[in-house]
Order: structure tokens, then sequence, then C-alpha cells
């Protein structure tokens, strides 16, 4: 029983598949717009199964009962307290007397509603009241006529009410909806022999925690998710934090102390430096597990400092740089690279926080199952985390420089280095059109070449051109621009561009 607009799902046995000829019953919608109304959802089919069932609301929903039963059962109709009230006082004994009884309550409430009026001044409405006046404003068709000067008093009162009501609702803030689960039933599983659902062990096998790691949890209700989360942070496991940990330095080094940052068993690569891994992961959890703080510790340390050129007879001992003797030439990720065009072609919109941006959809990208809508080609200059993230439609330029696919987790970022990425800086539409604002700016600001050469480099690489780099795009410049021409001299920037995003130095951090 329900009021409003949901989806409802049923997950039978963790069958994930809602469309379909088979299962297509599992997903159904509700809508009862704004009265209570009983809705059955037949699962003669599923009998003898798990299930599992999922309400997500569409707006405004309420659910009132849930009920198992072959029949659609009798609710009783809930008594308004604000009538109650008068009838225990009253007691009335026939059908004449209960009516005057439902008048007298509602005369309470609007004389309780009127401030300045009645016996009741001062005094707050119940909530209960509140619906009894509600109800009244929406069925005033069910009450007898007044009289012309009361009429015209109701109808001033009740449009005031509405532009108060309206003028109230106008201040709610649109809601934000986030992923979210309750707590279920708990129950044991028992273990499938080979993986196949039909030869199941005899006994079920109680909810635990691993049994490499101490396997015993007490669980004092439900499913037991919350007993394993508080296990997993708890400050006598060292897994955690020593995980986390290493995965935040594989990030900022290039490489974990443990190198492989997902596999810390015994298949995984001993920690390079121990004692060091433990240090931080004990200093994190004793900080509070403050990420900011760790990331401020390690990017403040002179090991974050060392530069890219390592010492002849340390690269002879240590050739894969294990033991961390110089910094690792590392190509940016694939967001930055994208956010660093935006922000040298002043296009970047640095606003923080706001709705994601409509991934851009080419011709290439379009089929049955694709998104319908386009967004803008340089995704209104917002940074790459603001990207709308589809899975049949992903973001191909990102998807060039190894931004994970949207399928699982990945604790580690790879680098390759593919034709595909070249081919894509010099040729993708977005590059292109970033590429010729940054020139159409560059024009615009500045008179001599020079000065412009200066800039570019400086902002592209945050470091100052040398005379040879100066001399040769100005070099290229005066080949182009040829006779002098404003449109040629934007043409060649354009070009001059495109080279510095192309670079290496652009894409690699020393």
């Amino acid at each position: 029983r329900y009021r409003g607009v949901a989806e409802v799902f049923v997950d039978v046995d963790s069958h994930r598949t809602i469309t379909g000829p088979l299962h297509g019953a599992l997903k159904q919608r509700l809508d009862s717009a704004e009265s209570e109304a009983w809705f059955c959802h037949d699962l003669r089919t599923y009998g003898g199964h798990r299930a599992h069932v999922e309400f997500t609301p569409v707006g405004n929903f309420e659910l009132l009962e849930v009920s198992f039963a072959p029949t659609q059962p009798t609710s009783a109709p809930t008594v308004n307290a604000a009538v109650q009230s008068v009838f225990d006082e009253r007691a009335p004994a026939d059908a004449e007397a209960a009516a005057s009884a439902v008048v007298e309550a509602m005369k309470r409430a609007i004389d309780r509603a009127a401030i300045n009026a009645g016996p009741f001044v001062g005094e707050k409405l119940t909530a209960d009241e509140a619906r009894l006046l509600n109800w009244i404003v929406a069925h005033d068709n069910l009450l007898p006529a007044a009289e012309a000067d009361s009429s015209a008093k109701l109808q001033t009162a009740v449009s005031e009410f509405a532009r108060e009501q309206a003028a109230l609702e106008a201040r709610i803030p649109f809601p934000v909806w986030s992923l979210a689960s309750l707590d279920g039933s708990g129950f044991d599983e028992p273990v499938h022999r080979r993986g196949q659902s039909r030869l199941r062990a005899e006994s079920p096998t109680p909810r635990r925690f691993l049994t490499a790691l101490d396997g015993e949890m007490s669980i004092a209700r439900g499913s037991g998710r919350r007993e394993l989360a508080d296990r997993l942070v708890d400050s006598g496991n060292p897994l955690t934090a020593r995980v986390f940990v290493n995965r935040v330095w594989s990030h900022l080094f290039g490489r974990g102390l443990v190198g492989t940052v997902d596999n810390f068993g015994a298949l995984g690569d001993p920690p390079t430096h121990p004692d060091l891994l433990d240090t931080l992961a004990v200093d994190f959890v004793a900080g509070g597990w403050d990420v900011k703080a760790l990331i401020r510790r390690l990017v403040l340390s002179r090991t974050y400092g060392m530069g890219a050129t390592p010492d002849p007879r340390a690269k002879e001992a240590d050739p894969d740089n294990r033991l961390v003797h110089s910094a690792r030439v590392r190509r940016l990720p694939a967001e930055a690279i994208r956010d660093g065009m935006l922000a040298v072609s002043g296009q970047l919109d640095p606003t923080s926080f706001g709705p994601s941006v409509k991934v851009h959809v080419t011709e290439f990208m379009r089929h049955h199952r694709g998104p319908e809508e386009s967004g803008p080609l340089d995704g209104d200059g917002r940074r790459s985390i603001y990207l709308e993230v589809r899975r049949n439609a992903f973001e191909h330029f990102l998807a060039a420089f190894d931004k994970p696919a949207p399928f699982s987790t990945a604790g580690m970022r790879y680098a390759s280095n593919t034709p595909a990425q070249s081919l894509t800086l010099s040729n993708d539409p977005l590059v292109l059109q970033l590429a010729s604002q940054w020139a159409e700016t560059l024009v615009e600001r500045f008179s001599d070449d020079e000065e412009a050469a200066r800039d570019a480099y400086l902002a592209a690489y945050g470091r100052p051109a040398t005379t040879a780099e100066v001399a040769r795009i100005s070099l290229f410049l005066r080949a182009i621009d040829t006779p002098p021409s404003p449109a040629l001299r934007r043409e060649a920037w354009g070009d001059v561009c495109l080279a510095l995003f192309n670079a290496k130095e652009f894409v690699f951090l020393r």
C-alpha cells in the first residue's frame, strides 16, 4: 500500500536481469498520484526463492504497508487524531451525533488556525489539525453553501493561504538524491560447489570475516555488513591502512611501496620499504585517517622533490628505481591532460560542484542503446571530474589516454604509449578547437610574436622559453604570414598551439 510514484524491482537470488521476456515482471512502476493505493507484485513464478525488494522514489513517495498474501488485504481506515479526540470527549451514540462530532473537530481546527480569533489565540496547530484543514480546503465542494459575505471571506482566506503556501514551497531546496541502501535481513548462504548453483552444500556457511584474518565476527542483528565494515577499519587490522597508504604513494610517486597495489597477498610483490609503509600506516590511523594530511606529508618530503635524472651509480645498482633514488618520469592521467588544455587555452571553468555535463556523442558513437542527447564538445569547460560517465558512450579522448573503463574499481592507473594517443592529440576535434581558441587569445593579447611565444611556453610547460625555441616559432610564423594577414597569423598560431599540445613535455611530468 503506497502513495506517490516509484519504481519497484524484485531481486530474485541476486539475479539482476530486469528486462526481457523471462523476467520483465520483476520491474514495475507504481503511480497513484496523491491517493493511497494497493499494488500487487505477482511473484508466483519465483516461489521458494529468496527475494529482495527495492523501491526507488520518483518524486514524492510513501510506502505505507507491505503484505505477503494470496489476495489483497483490507486495511482499516486511519482516523484523524483531531477528530478522534472529539469522539473520545463526546462518545457519540448514533450517526447524527458522530457527524456533529466531526463538525466540532473541524470548527476547532479552524478556530485554532485563526490566530486572532476564537478561544485558541496563540496556540499552534497540531499535525492532524493541519491535515484536517487541508482536507477541508481540498473538498470545499462537500460543504454547504455559505452566505455571500462568508463565501467572499472564505475565498479571500483560501487565496491568501494558497499564495503563502506557494511562497513557502518555493523556498524548499531541490532534493539531492544519493545512492543509499538499508540493511536487510541476515541469512547464511550455502557454498556452491565448483560454483554451480544447483550443487549446494548441505548446511549454510555462517557469515564471518576472512578466515585468513581471524574469521570470527559477532553479528548483533541484520546482515552483518556493519560489523564487517567495523572490522575492516579497526585499528587492530593492519591491512586496510597499509593498502590505502600504498595507493596514495603509488598515485604520487608512480609506483607503490608494494608494486602490486591491488594484491597484498602471497602472489603480490613484497614491500620495498616495509618499515616506511608501517610507519605511514600507523601514523595515518593515529591521525584520524586524514587523507589530506597524508598527502601533505608525502609531497613535502625530500623524496617527492627529487629530480628525474638519476645518478649513474644508483641506476646501475637499481635499474628499476624500486628504491626511489630519483623521481619517475610519468605521463599525466587522462583527466589532467584534458584539464591542462582547457586551462592554457583559457577555456577552463574552475567552478566546483554542480551537475554533471552530458558526454559529447559523435556520429561514430551513436547506436540504438546510446544516449539521445549530446553534450558540448568541450564539456562547457568543466573539469573532467564533472563529465558524465556512460559505459555505453565512453568519452573517447579520455579512453585514448587510459582512463579506466567504468566496469570495476582500479587501484592503479596504467599508462600506455600507443599511436592512437599521438593521433588523438593531432586530430581530435576537441584538441583542434582548444588550439584555435588559444591562438585567438594570443593574437588578441600580443602584437609581437616573440612575446606571445614566451607567454605560450610559460602557460603550457610552466617554464620560460629558451632563445632557440622563441626563434624557431618566430621563423615559422614569418614563413606562413607572408605577406602579413590577420587570418594567416591566427591560422599559423593555431598550428603552433597544436604543436605545443603534442610535445611530450605537455603530457609527461618530470
